[in-house]
């Protein structure tokens, strides 16, 4: 049993390592991945939320130590800005996307529902996942909700093969 906590430790060290290392290029992916990681098994509370923080430590770091005179467009953390909303007012494709959603209402609500009751899990890290976007990135990033694409079209032929009608 000794060799098999050894293991685990080792396996989340060198997790915990490479999220050090893609914190350097890809700040925000690294988050959600350290994020992510707090429903895994085999590791307390307290070292998951040592490994989600590893991304803004090294961001932190990059823009006030190791590149203080670097210039920023986006800030790490982007609450206030997407509170803000001034999103809305450069990107005319939003308008578009909140059309289509309002639109088709009935039908995103019917998907929502069949997720909620067959799919929770993937529902809850998709609701996660935004959340996480909505602190770290712009919702007018369509790009970084691409990882959606695969898991919607899956959901979407399970509804159809259940025969739930999504109107």
């Amino acid at each position: 049993m000794r060799n098999a906590d050894s293991g685990q430790r080792n396996a989340w060290l060198v997790f915990a390592i490479l999220i050090a290392v893609m914190s350097f290029t890809r700040a925000d992916v690294a988050f959600l991945i350290a994020v992510a990681a707090f429903g895994l098994q085999g590791a307390s509370y307290w070292s998951k939320g040592c490994i989600a923080a590893i991304p803004l430590v090294a961001q932190f770091l990059l823009s006030t130590v190791i590149f203080p005179e670097a210039e920023y467009y986006s800030q790490l953390i982007m609450i206030a800005d997407n509170l803000s909303l001034i999103f809305l007012l450069v990107s005319p494709l939003t308008y578009l996307f909140i059309g289509l959603l309002l639109f088709y209402w009935d039908a995103v609500l019917a998907f929502f529902k069949f997720s909620a009751q067959n799919n929770r899990i993937i529902l809850a890290a998709m609701v996660g996942y935004v959340a996480v976007l909505l602190v770290i990135a712009r919702p007018n990033e369509y790009r970084l909700l691409l990882p959606f694409l695969p898991l919607v079209l899956w959901l979407l032929q399970e509804q159809k093969t259940t025969g739930v009608a999504s109107v």
